[in-house]
């Protein structure tokens, strides 16, 4: 009878630790896409736009499950760990110079993309139905997020990403668009992109889609969302000829297009004074604009600038890039500003801080995002990423890290060649 007493008791036991187990295996990657899809809700006070919580709990899972970095194919696992590798080495080559905190914060921009890929890419082959769902339910909360701000209170929420009670209204007044859950306009933009990019590699519904493009565009308003399209429409139509001159019959004639998008956009917000400004056909207005001006020279002057140099490695070092910030103000007359902090670009960030060195590995982003065959649509929704990462948003947000392990699973378990068959096997692979 004790004997039979004991055996229940460790059954009993066994069966709440088992319970508690599966538990804290959903729990987790729950609240790391959580963080993943919201990356801006502060939970502490920080003066930073993204906040460390998706990394950190990706950080746990692959701690927890280091089978998570393993299972990634293998040119992945090392490009990933090598973009790591290189920003440990920088940090701790400027450590006996003296390490400012901005220089150890660029860190977080070489070690996310390995820790959430690995941690996304995990949940994507344990929990596919969860991440998908949770991409919808994303998607859909940006989205009336945003439509509550542009209809009836434009600061809804916005305390939960920014301690300025007076963000929204001064967005509001300078003829911006809403901030949805992010601390300003463009990022809600990019933000909605990648929610939508990532929607599309996992098979998501079109009008899923179809919200994040929405809430990017129409609510946001972003100029730089619009640029980022156009940019990769072009680039998309140089990797795909036959449709790259259906896709420039428009720009035979550009006043047509460019009197149609006036149409579609209000004069009295900036995207739509900026569009209006072109029906004079000179692109140099564009450049008038403070914010694409920035972005643009954001964007290009430090890929420039490292070519020029060689790829010389610059190193993490904020007086180097400040030494160069001066010269590109110097010599680049068009330019009107470019940030104090750093390269104002995702992979211009690698490109001038680890140079010669980081090439490999910006190389390989570019075969994985704009050159490896893809289905048409999903092949421009790679090129649109890269080409926003291009500009002043950086790999350190977690939502990076699952659109790539989306990426490469999509591309690991497609054999066929068409966007419905593909989806159909992601379906069938992951029911």
């Amino acid at each position: 009878m004790q004997k039979q007493s004991q055996a229940e008791g460790i059954s009993a036991s066994v069966g709440s630790q088992m319970k508690i187990q599966h538990l804290s295996t959903r729990i987790l990657p729950f609240a790391a896409l959580i963080f993943f899809l919201f990356p801006y809700t502060k939970i502490i006070p920080s003066s930073s736009y993204t906040q460390p919580y998706g990394l950190l709990l990706a950080l746990v899972i692959v701690v927890l499950r280091p089978q998570a970095i393993t299972n990634l194919p293998q040119i992945d696992r090392v490009m990933l760990s090598f973009l790591a590798t290189i920003g440990v080495a920088m940090v701790l080559f400027q450590l006996p110079l003296g390490l400012q905190p901005r220089e150890l914060a660029y860190l977080i921009s070489y070690i996310t993309p390995l820790v959430t890929t690995a941690a996304a890419f995990w949940m994507l082959r344990l929990y596919p139905d969860m991440v998908r769902k949770l991409l919808i339910a994303a998607a859909v909360i940006w989205f009336v997020v945003s439509i509550i701000q542009l209809f009836i209170s434009p600061s809804f929420l916005t305390s939960f990403v920014s301690n300025d009670p007076n963000l929204a209204q001064d967005i509001r007044a300078s003829g911006r668009g809403t901030l949805g859950l992010a601390p300003e306009p463009t990022h809600n933009a990019f933000h909605n992109l990648l929610i939508g990019a990532s929607l599309v590699m996992v098979g998501g519904p079109a009008w899923a889609i179809g919200l994040c493009i929405a809430s990017a565009i129409i609510l946001a308003q972003s100029a730089s969302a619009v640029l980022v399209i156009g940019v990769g429409l072009l680039l998309w139509a140089v990797r795909h000829p036959f449709w790259g001159w259906i896709i420039a019959l428009p720009f035979i004639f550009p006043q047509f297009a460019i009197q149609t998008l006036s149409s579609l956009t209000n004069p009295q917000t900036r995207l739509g004074l900026i569009i209006s400004r072109l029906k004079d056909l000179d692109p140099a207005v564009v450049l008038q604009d403070n914010s694409i001006n920035l972005r643009l020279a954001g964007a290009t002057m430090p890929i420039f600038y490292s070519i020029k140099d060689f790829f010389l490695p610059q190193g993490v070092s904020i007086e180097n890039w400040a030494e160069q910030r001066g010269r590109i103000l110097v010599e680049q007359t068009w330019v009107i500003d470019l940030s104090t902090v750093g390269p104002a670009s995702g992979f211009g960030l690698y490109l001038v801080q680890g140079g010669i060195i980081a090439l490999p590995v910006i190389l390989y982003f570019m075969y994985r995002l704009i050159l490896r065959s893809q289905p048409h649509f999903a092949s421009f929704v790679a090129i649109v990423v890269f080409t926003i990462f291009l500009g002043q948003f950086y790999l350190s947000t977690p939502i990076f890290g699952l659109f790539y392990a989306a990426l490469i699973m999509r591309t690991r378990a497609s054999a066929p060649s068409d966007e419905a068959s593909i989806n159909r096997k992601w379906s069938a692979d992951h029911a």
